[in-house]
C-alpha cells in the first residue's frame, strides 16, 4: 500500500471510532458520507476498512492538528474490519472487526475501482458456497454481489423493517425465491393481506399456498383451506376470546371454563381408548372436546338452584348468573361466520388422525417438493388475527420442542405486518398479550430447537421490543417517520448507529444490510423477485386517466360482500 495515494491522517482515535483529517483540497472532492475508505499504516502493515460516517469543517479557533492548516475538514470514520495479507501467496482476506487500532498519523483514503470490487469480493468468497444467500448489489460497486450467510440470517432471527412502498414485501418475495432452490426449505409465512397469493400459484408459483377458511368456505372447503379447531386454543386464548377480563367475575369464569374443559377432554380421551397413552393431558393439550355440552354444562351452572337452609326451600348455586355474559358472548363467537374458522371445522376435526394430517399440511413439504408455505389471514376478523396466529406458532413450536432431537428439520416463521398482532406490551389486548406470550418464547428460545422468526414491520416503533431485540440481522429499507428511525437504531451496536442516518433516503428497493449474516454492513440494491407480490402501490394519476369501474363493478363487489366470499 505504500504506492497509496493518501487524501488525509489519522487525528484521533476512539473505541467508537476514527477522526481523519483531510490534506487541503485533497479528499474533499472524493470522501463523501457512506463512502469506504483504507486506513493504513506502512511499517507495521495495518490495513483498516473504515466508512465514512459524517465531514465537517474544521473551526479557525480549534487546535490545529499535525498535519494540513486548521481550517482542512475533519471526517469521522466508524471501523468495520481489516484486510489480512496471506503470507501463502493468496489474496487478502477481509474479517470483520479488528483487534489492532490505527495509532495517529496513520494514512487514509478512499476506495475506489478495482480496489473496491476487490474487497467486495473477497467479503463474498468468505461464505461457503453452501451458505450463500445473494441479496442484491452494493451501492458502491454495480458489479459486485451483495451475499450474507444464509444460515446466520435465518438460524439467528431477522427482521426487515421499511415505510409503506419502500419494498418490503418484494424483499420478501424474494428471500423466499433464493430460498426455493434448497432442496429441504422450510418456510411458513403469515400472509395478512393476501398479497404473496402469486408465489403460490398451481401454475407459475413455486409455493403451497393455503387459507384460513373464510365464511364463504364453510359448507365446501377446497384442499387449501385450514381451520383451526377451538380445542387448539390454549385456556388463556380461548377465555381471551370469549370473556371480558374486566368483569368482576372474570376469575370465577375462568375457573369453570377450565374444570369443564379439563373434564370434556379426558372423556374424549377415554371414549377412544387412549387413556394409557394420554396419561397426562392439561388444559393446553391439544384434545378435542364437544363445544355443546361445554355450553350445556355452562348453562346447567349459570341457573343451578340448589337446596337452601330451610326444608324445601331452594337458593341459587354458587356459580348461578355469573356465567350469563360468558355464554352470550361464546354464542355470539359461534354464530358470527367469519370465526368459522374456529367454530365450524368439518366433523373428522374431532378424529385423532386429524391434528397431524392438519400440521403436516403446515410443516412438511407437498408432493411436489414445495416447502415453502403461504398462510392467508386476510379472512381472519381483526379481533382475531393475534389469536389466530399464536394458535399457529405455538402448535408448531410445542410440536418442534416434543419432536425427537435428531428428527427435526429447522423452520422459519414470516411474520408480515407484525406490528398489527406484536405490539409492545403495553398496548397489547387480551388477545394480542397471549401472541406476544407465544412469539417471545420463540424469540427466545426458538433457536434451541430449530425455530426462526423473520419480523416485517413498517412500523418497527409499534412491535414488541422483546423480538426486536432477539433479531441478529436487519434488511433496513427507508424509513421516513423519526420514531421508526430511531427504533431502528437503538438495536443496533454503538459502532453502527451512525450509518443508520442514511434511512430516510434509501431508494425504493435500496437497504442497509447489518447483523450477524453479513462480513460487511453497507447499503445494497436489492434485486428484484421474479414473482412480485400483489402489494404494487397504484399510479393514481396514470389509474385516473383510464375509464373508471361501473356500476357492474360495484354491483359484484357488493355480492362478493354479502356472501363474504371472493
Amino acid at each position: 500500500m505504500s504506492n497509496q495515494s493518501a487524501v488525509a491522517e489519522v487525528i484521533g482515535v476512539s473505541a467508537g471510532g476514527v477522526a481523519v483529517q483531510l490534506t487541503p483540497m485533497a479528499g474533499v472532492s472524493t470522501f463523501s458520507v457512506g463512502s469506504l475508505c483504507l486506513i493504513w499504516d506502512e511499517t507495521s502493515h495495518l490495513r483498516i476498512v473504515a466508512v465514512v460516517e459524517s465531514i465537517r469543517g474544521r473551526a479557525m479557533n480549534e487546535p490545529t492538528a499535525a498535519i494540513g492548516d486548521a481550517a482542512s475538514p475533519v471526517a469521522q470514520l466508524t471501523i468495520l474490519g481489516q484486510i489480512l495479507e496471506d503470507s501463502s501467496g493468496n489474496k487478502p482476506s477481509f474479517r470483520r472487526g479488528t483487534h489492532s487500532f490505527p495509532t495517529l498519523g496513520c494514512k487514509c483514503s478512499e476506495m475506489t475501482g478495482d480496489q473496491l470490487n476487490d474487497l467486495l469480493a473477497s467479503v463474498t468468497a468468505s461464505f461457503r458456497s453452501e451458505e450463500l444467500l445473494e441479496l442484491g448489489t452494493y451501492i458502491l460497486s454495480n458489479t459486485a454481489r451483495a451475499c450474507a450467510s444464509g444460515s446466520k440470517f435465518f438460524q439467528r432471527h431477522a427482521a426487515v423493517v421499511g415505510s409503506t412502498g419502500s419494498g418490503k414485501s418484494w424483499t420478501v418475495a424474494l428471500l423466499l425465491e433464493r430460498a426455493k432452490q434448497l432442496k429441504g426449505a422450510n418456510i411458513i409465512l403469515f400472509d395478512l393481506h393476501g398479497e404473496y397469493g402469486p408465489l403460490g400459484d398451481p401454475n407459475n408459483g413455486f409455493a403451497k399456498r393455503l387459507r384460513l377458511a373464510g365464511p364463504g368456505d364453510l359448507e365446501q372447503p377446497a384442499e387449501d383451506v385450514l381451520f383451526l379447531p377451538y380445542w387448539l386454543l390454549s385456556r388463556d386464548e380461548m377465555f381471551s376470546v370469549v370473556a371480558d377480563i374486566r368483569q368482576e367475575s372474570a376469575y370465577n369464569q375462568a375457573s369453570r371454563f377450565a374444570r369443564h374443559i379439563s373434564d370434556l377432554k379426558e372423556e374424549w380421551r377415554d371414549k377412544h381408548g387412549l387413556r394409557e397413552e394420554l396419561k397426562s393431558i392439561t388444559l393446553d393439550s391439544p384434545i378435542p372436546y364437544d363445544l355443546d355440552e361445554l355450553l350445556n354444562r355452562l348453562n346447567y351452572d349459570d341457573t343451578e338452584m340448589v337446596e337452601g337452609a330451610r326444608a324445601g326451600a331452594e337458593k341459587k348455586g354458587p356459580w348461578n348468573g355469573s356465567l350469563t355474559k360468558v355464554i352470550e358472548r361464546l354464542l355470539a363467537r359461534i354464530e358470527d361466520r367469519r370465526n368459522g374458522f374456529l367454530f365450524s371445522a368439518p366433523a373428522e376435526s374431532m378424529s385423532p388422525e386429524w391434528l397431524g394430517n392438519m400440521v403436516s399440511q403446515i410443516m412438511c413439504a407437498d408432493s411436489e417438493h414445495r416447502g415453502i408455505k403461504i398462510i392467508d389471514f386476510s379472512e381472519v376478523p381483526a379481533d382475531l388475527l393475534a389469536v389466530a396466529t399464536s394458535m399457529v406458532a405455538r402448535l408448531l413450536y410445542t410440536i418442534q420442542f416434543w419432536m425427537e432431537p435428531d428428527k427435526r428439520s429447522p423452520f422459519c416463521l414470516i411474520c408480515d405486518e407484525a406490528h398489527l398482532y406484536l405490539p409492545k406490551a403495553e398496548s397489547a389486548d387480551s388477545g394480542q398479550s397471549r401472541a406476544l406470550e407465544t412469539f417471545e418464547r420463540i424469540a427466545k428460545e426458538g433457536r434451541k430447537y430449530g425455530v426462526s422468526l423473520l419480523v416485517v414491520s413498517q412500523r418497527p416503533s409499534d412491535v414488541s421490543t422483546t423480538i426486536l431485540s432477539q433479531c441478529s440481522n436487519f434488511l433496513a429499507l427507508r424509513l421516513t417517520n423519526e420514531r421508526d428511525q430511531s427504533a431502528v437504531r437503538n438495536l443496533l451496536p454503538d459502532s453502527m448507529k451512525g450509518i443508520s442516518d442514511i434511512l430516510p433516503i434509501l431508494d425504493t428497493g435500496e437497504a442497509l444490510l447489518i447483523g450477524d449474516a453479513v462480513m460487511l454492513p453497507t447499503r445494497i440494491r436489492l434485486d428484484k423477485p421474479s414473482i412480485a407480490p400483489t402489494s404494487t402501490t397504484m399510479d393514481f394519476w396514470v389509474e385516473w386517466q383510464k375509464h373508471s369501474g361501473g356500476p357492474d363493478t360495484i354491483a359484484a363487489a357488493i355480492g362478493n360482500l354479502r356472501r363474504q366470499s371472493r
